[in-house]
């Protein structure tokens, strides 16, 4: 969950892809054990949140990588071109 709430807020720097494809990986890794082992460990809603989180974040991300490239400030210009 902790990833997934990083990542989301981090949707213009590096870390916008690794951190929410960890939180729904962990997510689901601790979905599993959880279902497996149903009476001792808890915390399915906290794994679904991370999931959650996310895919939200990852679905950010991608919305914000094609509004940069549609605007035209995701084009990258020869140097050149930059000073005329």
């Amino acid at each position: 969950m902790v990833t997934g709430a990083i990542g989301l807020f981090s949707c213009c720097c590096c870390l916008a892809l690794p951190l929410p494809v960890a939180a729904i990986i962990t997510g689901g890794l601790g979905l599993s054990k959880i279902n497996q082992e149903p009476g001792r460990l808890k915390g399915k809603e906290l794994a679904y949140i991370g999931i959650g989180l996310g895919i939200l974040a990852v679905l950010v991300t991608i919305a914000m990588v094609i509004i940069n490239m549609v605007s035209g400030h995701g084009t990258m210009q020869p140097a050149w071109r930059q000073f005329k």
